[in-house]
């Protein structure tokens, strides 16, 4: 078990993505934490794609650039929703 609180997790190509508790956690394959990040407030739905993740709460979406495990940017939600077709 990674994290007892996170009810989701997504994948990138080399991390588990795990938000929970006000934070995006990524963890190795091997299960080693690499960094945790905080995230806005609110029940966060995480989006990948290429080296960023998006993480979308009712108010808010945060950037976190997934090779530095830093936040790059908070915004307001917008109304429009990101949609990718993995190939």
């Amino acid at each position: 078990m990674l994290d007892a609180d996170a009810a989701t997790f997504t994948m990138n190509t080399n991390a588990v993505l795990v938000p929970a508790s006000g934070a995006l956690s990524a963890y190795g394959i091997d299960g080693a934490l690499r960094y945790k990040v905080p995230l806005p407030p609110g029940n966060p739905y995480i989006s990948v794609f290429g080296e960023y993740a998006y993480a979308w709460t009712a108010e808010k979406v945060a950037l976190v650039d997934l090779r530095s495990g830093s936040v790059v940017a908070t915004f307001p939600k917008p109304a429009l929703y990101l949609v990718a077709n993995d190939s």
